[in-house]
């Protein structure tokens, strides 16, 4: 119960296949898609003693926050199909290869996660504002004025 969560990211990766091969006829393209979720959170263990000093004659709480975490917490179950062509000598998808099309879905969604600040600085940015705002409303609850670095 120590992570508090200021923001989430609902985030539709697309997946396009495209497969033709030259000894079999016809070709299969498709263009799938899936959710992936995305939260940022404060977890109060990482608050230290020296984090918070409290001024009892002015009436002062100051208040250093911990840094903003960004993890990805899940994605939609299912593949939807925006759009499939199938020529007439060629199987659909079974759901090994949409498996498999998912799993490398998302490794690619991982690894933009990881490498582009954009996920994570719109996110982490949104979350400071909203725990800044909590935590002054919690400390403005209780009488005193509230310093949230």
């Amino acid at each position: 119960m120590s992570k508090i969560n200021f923001a989430s990211m609902d985030v539709t990766k697309t997946i396009t296949t495209e497969r033709t091969k030259w000894y079999k006829i016809g070709k299969r393209i498709g263009v799938y898609s899936y959710n992936a979720y995305l939260k940022a959170y404060i977890d109060l263990e990482e608050l230290t003693p020296q984090d918070v000093r409290v001024d009892t004659l002015r009436k002062v709480v100051e208040l250093t926050l911990p840094p903003v975490h960004v993890e990805v917490t899940g994605r939609s179950p299912e593949l939807r199909k925006e759009y499939e062509h199938i020529d007439l000598f060629r199987t659909h998808p079974d759901s090994r290869e949409r498996a498999a099309l998912k799993e490398m879905a998302n490794d690619d969604f991982m690894r933009e996660v990881r490498e582009n600040p954009e996920f994570t600085d719109r996110l982490t940015a949104q979350a400071r504002k909203k725990a800044v705002s909590y935590f002054n409303a919690l400390v403005e609850a209780r009488g005193y004025t509230a310093v949230v670095k």
